[in-house]
């Protein structure tokens, strides 16, 4: 494989998990201007950024002269992942990033519900988010100490601290310039679908006017978990000051109370 004929992406991504990123990148990828990575998820700037810039070109194709499309990595946990702004900035220093915002308690609880159907989580939901902070206690600082620790808990179990939003977007924005990322609230993109998706592809650099033939409104907010009420008051009380902090970060309003 030649890698230096294979592109870099110029849009990422970023998440977060379980926030509406596997139907964004069905969209981006039906524009004609945008090329998805061939996997998935690549996953280089979490887990494998240790095996090198020539491996993550390996995922895009070829580029043939004259070809002028956006190459895409849709990664959901670069956003949540410590090191990940830091590698994202030197290796792509140009590139548009985009994250979306689910609501942080139906995020938590669809990221719970995740981890229960793949066998992984055993406890009931209360009795996970209460363990959180033990499970997680020293995965950050392992991982900021060693670039190839994985984090298992800090992956599978961060039901709570991937809502903590304003952490995440600091810890972007010390990294990257605040007019290469745009923050897109979940709920409103499967609200008004189309709307949202034009704005999105104007800021990715393409042509806005595309309409996707299978774009259909999806109503995540609509869509509320039943939770009981010791659980809804548990993470209604954690997640209240960090709510706040981000509408002061981005200035804007955040309906999710």
């Amino acid at each position: 494989m030649n890698a230096e004929e294979r592109p870099l992406p110029d849009i990422a991504v970023l998440g977060a998990m379980r926030a509406g990123t596997t139907f964004m990148r069905r969209m981006l990828e039906q524009h004609p201007d945008i090329c998805p990575s061939f996997k998935k998820e690549p996953h280089f700037f979490d887990y494998n950024y240790h095996r090198g810039e020539r491996w993550y070109r390996a995922f895009f194709p070829r580029r043939r002269p004259g070809d002028a499309r956006r190459y895409l990595d849709c990664t959901p946990c670069y956003l949540f992942h410590p090191l990940a702004p830091a590698r994202l900035a030197k290796v792509l220093p140009e590139a548009k990033l985009l994250a979306l915002l689910r609501d942080p308690i139906e995020r938590a609880v669809s990221h719970y519900f995740h981890e229960v159907r793949r066998g992984r989580e055993k406890l009931g939901l209360l009795e996970a988010l209460e363990a959180e902070d033990e499970r997680l206690a020293g995965e950050e600082a392992r991982i900021l100490a060693d670039g190839t620790y994985e984090g298992p808990a800090h992956r599978r179990f961060s039901y709570k601290a991937r809502g903590l939003y304003a952490q995440q977007l600091e810890r972007w924005l010390a990294c990257v310039e605040p007019e290469r990322l745009l923050v897109v609230q979940s709920e409103r993109l499967f609200a008004e679908p189309h709307l949202v998706m034009a704005e999105i592809f104007a800021f990715f650099g393409v042509d806005p006017n595309h309409r996707n033939a299978d774009l259909e409104a999806r109503n995540v907010g609509g869509n509320r978990t039943e939770l009981d009420c010791a659980t809804r008051a548990h993470l209604e009380n954690f997640y209240r000051p960090h709510n706040a902090a981000l509408e002061r970060l981005l200035g804007r309003r955040f309906d999710w109370n």
